[in-house]
């Protein structure tokens, strides 16, 4: 006759309103073996406690179970009934066999072995494999890292890892101003370490995050770090952005600083040779006031030949006109600046205003010229505009001017010619004074000063933009210099050119807005550079 067989199966499932953990403490019990063991049974939805065993003795199992507060189902065993043996007969004893002697067992040993064989819930004789156990996110039971869907809530879980302490900590100790450690321990804000990594502060904070790393313990550790999510596709997606973003910044910056420094390195050169420039300026200086003569040539003035610092040669010209070129690629063509002498107080006195080199490259004392080249004396390309002459009543004064510009005798009533344009804000008009009204031996310095003394009392807060400088104007002595200040609460700047002539002083006085001057200031030089007197003329119409 054969008997009915069970298994028993433990379901990963704890009874409603029962805590997990005192569950498996209590199931740990029953089964008088480790909660670990507990705990990766749990972990399956399925775990077979015992096979094969009578109804009564499942029966016992499963209540022992649910009183746990765990969840068992009985199923039909699969293996095939057993069936009960036949009596067999004893065969005769052989007369010739001498029974063989069982050497009895302790008593100690005997009753554990009973206890064993009689206990319905001695712990599974299978081995239990150990996996690695993680925390639900949904729920906080214990389940294997491997599954990815609790059993319990069935919340969908994702895949996560433990990482390295010692790969975080040299991470973020070689590589963690640009935040490499943050993405190792899936953290997508690592891009802010990136984007921020020119100021210094992601490294800083990156050396201090590998020392506490290093000084975690592992328990600490694996609680922080022990189940890390795996970063993906978004994580991957942030690494890149924050790449790019951070080549396109070095990209940017590189364009600024690159040429700002090469700018930087230009001006140190050219400021490097001022000691030797004003070597030479000085041997000139001293031979104007020993014989009174300006000199046309190196070999007057006795300039040495041998030549330092960047200067590749100086050349001095008509009226000891001193250009010096130099010998820096980056100015190219444009590597000039001329030295005008002028005697004042009996000092000889220095501009620099001109020569080709721009204003960026040339040291502060001598910005704001015209920076023609040095060769011709044309003033600026803007002359090319001038295509519009205006004239004096008489025809003896002239000026060209651009061809918006139309005549203006209202500007001043003392003025021989004017012009402007309104809608430019940019005019300009020719005053002069004959000679004979001023002592004998007054030169056209002193009409200079003379002119800006009295424009200064016009003005509120005058200021002189840079110094006066010697310009010849069609063959006549001239001298210019901008003046900036305020009139009838109007900011205003004028340029200022006094020119010499046969019988009269002029000034051609060129002005526009001061917010405007920076960009009219090469019409205005063009305009006052292109003044002609003519010296036997009759009236000629307009």
């Amino acid at each position: 006759m054969s008997e009915l067989k069970f298994d028993v199966v433990l379901l990963g499932q704890c009874q409603q309103g029962m805590n997990p953990d005192d569950v498996i403490n209590k199931l740990a019990a029953l089964f008088r073996t480790d909660v670990d063991k507990v705990e990766k049974m749990m972990v399956k939805s399925r775990h077979v406690i015992k096979k094969g065993v009578d109804g009564a003795t499942a029966k016992k199992y499963k209540t022992a179970i649910e009183q746990a507060g765990g969840v068992c189902e009985l199923v039909k065993s699969a293996a095939a009934p057993v069936q009960k043996e036949p009596p067999m007969r004893a065969a005769p004893a052989s007369k010739s066999a001498a029974p063989r002697p069982v050497a009895p067992k302790p008593a100690a040993a005997q009753a554990a072995t009973n206890a064993a064989v009689n206990n319905a819930y001695r712990a599974p004789a299978a081995p239990v494999v150990r996996d690695q156990i993680v925390y639900c996110r949904q729920c906080g039971a214990h389940i294997s890292a491997t599954l990815t869907e609790c059993p319990h809530c069935h919340a969908k879980q994702t895949p996560t890892s433990s990482k390295s302490k010692v790969t975080a900590g040299l991470l973020a100790f070689f590589l963690g101003g640009l935040g490499v450690h943050r993405f190792y321990l899936g953290q997508w804000w690592g891009i802010f370490y990136m984007l921020f990594w020119f100021t210094w502060i992601p490294s800083l904070v990156s050396l201090i995050e590998a020392i506490v790393f290093f000084a975690s313990s592992e328990d600490r550790w694996q609680e922080k770090y022990g189940q890390v999510r795996g970063g993906g596709a978004a994580m991957v997606a942030a690494a890149v952005v924050g790449l790019f973003v951070m080549v396109a910044f070095i990209g940017i910056l590189a364009a600024v600083a690159i040429p700002a420094y090469q700018d930087y390195v230009t001006r140190s050169q050219v400021q490097t040779s001022m000691p030797f420039v004003k070597e030479n300026q000085d041997k000139v200086s001293a031979f104007i006031q020993r014989t009174g003569f300006y000199p046309n040539q190196n070999l007057d003035a006795g300039l040495p030949e041998e030549l330092r610092d960047k200067v590749a040669s100086i050349q001095l010209q008509q009226n000891a006109r001193m250009v010096v070129t130099y010998d820096i690629k980056s100015l190219r063509e444009n590597n000039t600046i001329d030295w005008i002498p002028a005697e004042r107080n009996g000092q000889i006195e220095w501009t620099c205003m001109e020569g080709s080199m721009p204003d960026q490259y040339r040291p502060t004392i001598c910005r704001g010229g015209s920076h023609t080249s040095s060769g011709d004396r044309r003033v600026s390309a803007a002359s090319e505009a001038l295509d519009k002459v205006l004239r004096s009543a008489d025809g003896r004064l002239s000026l060209s001017v651009p061809g918006r510009w139309k005549k203006m005798d209202d500007l001043n009533e003392e003025a021989s010619l004017g012009g402007g344009n309104l809608f430019d804000d940019a005019y300009a008009l020719i005053l002069e004074e004959s000679r004979v009204d001023f002592e004998d031996g007054y030169t056209l310095t002193d009409y200079s000063d003379l002119i800006v003394s009295l424009m200064q009392e016009s003005l509120e807060n005058p200021r002189t933009l840079g110094e006066w400088r010697p310009v010849e104007i069609n063959g006549l002595p001239a001298r210019q210099v901008a003046l900036t200040g305020a009139t009838g609460g109007v900011k205003v700047t004028y340029l200022i050119t006094t020119v010499m002539g046969d019988a009269h002083f002029y000034q051609v006085l060129g002005w526009t807005l001061a917010s405007r001057y920076d960009s009219k200031s090469e019409v205005l030089q063009a305009v006052a550079a292109s003044f002609k007197e003519r010296k036997n003329s009759g009236p000629v119409a307009n």
